[in-house]
């Protein structure tokens, strides 16, 4: 696996996690975090933006959401470096070529750059904290009433921008950091996925 790769997917996901704050939350936002819970089933496109103390990459990104699975698609400058992750929130399977591997996500060694919150980021990414495990904090624009920042399982994430998606309001822009990563995701497309019987 290149060195874009494994700089990239940690990247991406990092994208997708949040950020801090103490204020309450507005009145309109139980309301709103559960519609938001419950638009499981969408497809997100943009680009992501990584610096780590070596280097600095970019991709395009396509993250889609069906329920619990998750199948995100990274595509570097001319078509170096691509790479499809998928999950369960509990099994993890990375393709790069002919390079597959397969792991779950409570058996990836501490520090390894697929040791990644699968089971939160789907959340993260809608702006949402993860309702299955504590958030450090939550901070909202006192201005907007939407979240400024977030912070759980020790990533944070500033929000940026917002648009109107399916009648929802979503992230656009966020940054991301944990320890001496930094990450930039762009969210250009919302797309809701029909359910199928």
């Amino acid at each position: 696996m290149n060195t874009l790769t494994r700089t990239l997917l940690p990247g991406s996901f990092l994208v997708l996690t949040a950020c801090a704050g103490i204020a309450p939350p507005p009145p309109h936002w139980s309301e709103q975090q559960a519609r938001l819970e419950a638009f499981d089933q969408f497809t997100a496109r943009g680009k992501i933006a990584l610096r780590t103390p070596t280097q600095a990459e970019s991709a395009s990104l396509t993250w889609q959401q069906a329920g619990q699975n998750t199948q995100l698609h990274l595509q570097g400058p001319l078509g170096i470096a691509a790479t499809t992750v998928e999950s369960d929130g509990f099994h993890v399977e990375i393709r790069q070529g002919d390079d597959i591997q397969y792991w779950t996500t409570d058996k990836v060694p501490p520090g390894s750059e697929w040791d990644l919150p699968l089971q939160s980021m789907p959340y993260w990414l809608r702006g949402i904290p993860d309702p299955n495990t504590t958030s450090d904090a939550l901070e909202f624009d006192p201005d907007t009433g939407r979240p400024a920042r977030l912070s759980q399982q020790g990533w944070e994430v500033t929000y940026s921008g917002f648009g109107t998606f399916a009648e929802l309001t979503l992230p656009t822009r966020m940054e991301v950091s944990r320890d001496d990563t930094w990450a930039r995701i762009i969210v250009r497309r919302w797309e809701e996925t029909a359910t199928r019987d």
